[in-house]
């Protein structure tokens, strides 16, 4: 992914505690970005799923033992020559990213909208 955005903003948390802070607010820096995978990458995942060497399907009843072998080779045949990653990079760039370190492990974030969109709460 390629970060955007010349310079980092500061985003207050409120109800977030830090040892250094008496008021109870913690600032972290949170930079913006937008999603952008190359298209070698994705040439690549797209290699990587056509080679997938399958195993036999699992004796008994699909999805008593794991994920029914069928449905895995359509999804990732799905994925290596029908899915349009170009689209759904528009549609999540529609919404707002940042990504922010908080006690030195880095962490990507997203907007309330886009968390709507996709169906958390």
């Amino acid at each position: 992914m390629r970060i955007v955005g010349a310079r980092p903003h500061q985003v207050r948390v409120p109800g977030v505690l830090a040892p250094w802070e008496a008021d109870g607010v913690a600032t972290f820096q949170a930079e913006p970005f937008t999603v952008g995978v190359s298209d070698g990458v994705l040439a690549d995942l797209r290699a990587r799923i056509q080679r997938t060497r399958w195993p036999e399907a699992a004796p008994g009843v699909p999805w008593e033992q794991g994920t029914d072998l069928g449905y895995l080779r359509e999804l990732l045949a799905y994925w290596a020559g029908g899915f349009d990653w170009r689209a759904q990079e528009r549609w999540l760039n529609g919404f707002p990213h940042f990504r922010v370190e908080i006690d030195g492990i880095g962490s990507t974030s997203f907007t309330s909208g886009l968390a709507a969109a996709v169906g958390f709460r």
